[in-house]
């Protein structure tokens, strides 16, 4: 199977979240408003989506740059035709793997755009068949555990966003660490992250524990993904 590279994750929540900021002295940040897409049915289990392990989310920067990114998570060793795993200009393949334990793989496929390319800029109602693209389209009829009917989607948000870049000062500069705070409702959550190389994953995900232990920078036990999180919170 093929795999582009591993994305190391530290999840911090809730009052811990202010604490951990101000120890990795963040600055120069971008703000975001993020949507998801999912299929809410009354009395039908929530998220089919999310436990089909289909993401779709859409993303507006400040600066009215955006993206949307369809991902397969989990991803089975043979969920991806052969042409998507030949297709190295689109999808990228990468093990997601928290530190505290537990990794899956995950594959995704983001497009940008221009915020004034769309109608309904502030949120939905903007459709996600607006946003999607042929290509991400195809990827989802040929490689999704579920065929949603995208038109019926309905969009969950916005959760407020925030990333900072090369988090943590200057004697981990080398781990090129990022921090992303999303706040939606009572929910304040916090992840820093890391990516490394398939050779040594485990050499970069030492030092992502140094530089929480360092900074003493308590983090959550709870292994849910922080779009699980989300998804509760907004419903």
């Amino acid at each position: 199977m093929r795999v582009d590279g591993v994305e190391l994750k530290a999840n911090v929540v809730g009052a811990d979240v202010t604490s951990a900021l101000a120890a990795l002295k963040v600055d120069h940040e971008t703000t975001m408003r993020i949507w998801f897409y999912e299929e809410l049915t009354p009395g039908a289990p929530p998220f089919p989506l999310l436990e089909a392990g289909l993401i779709l989310r859409g993303r507006i920067k400040k600066n009215g740059e955006g993206d949307v990114t369809v991902k397969l998570r989990p991803c089975g060793d043979s969920q991806l035709t052969q042409p998507w795993l030949d297709n190295l200009t689109d999808l990228k393949v990468e093990v997601d793997r928290s530190i505290g334990g537990g990794e899956a793989l995950a594959a995704s496929y983001e497009v940008e755009f221009e915020s004034d390319e769309l109608p309904g800029v502030d949120g939905p109602p903007f459709a996600v068949t607006q946003l999607l693209s042929v290509g991400q389209q195809q990827l989802i009829a040929e490689c999704a555990h579920i065929q949603p009917d995208l038109g019926n989607l309905t969009g969950l948000g916005p959760v407020a966003a925030t990333r900072w870049k090369d988090v943590g000062g200057p004697d981990f500069a080398d781990l090129d660490a990022r921090a992303e705070r999303w706040r939606v409702g009572d929910l304040e959550f916090l992840e820093i992250s890391a990516r490394a190389q398939t050779d040594d994953p485990d050499a970069k995900a030492d030092r992502l524990r140094e530089l929480v232990t360092q900074h003493r920078i308590k983090l959550d036990t709870d292994q849910r993904s922080k779009t699980e999180r989300v998804l509760s919170a907004l419903v």
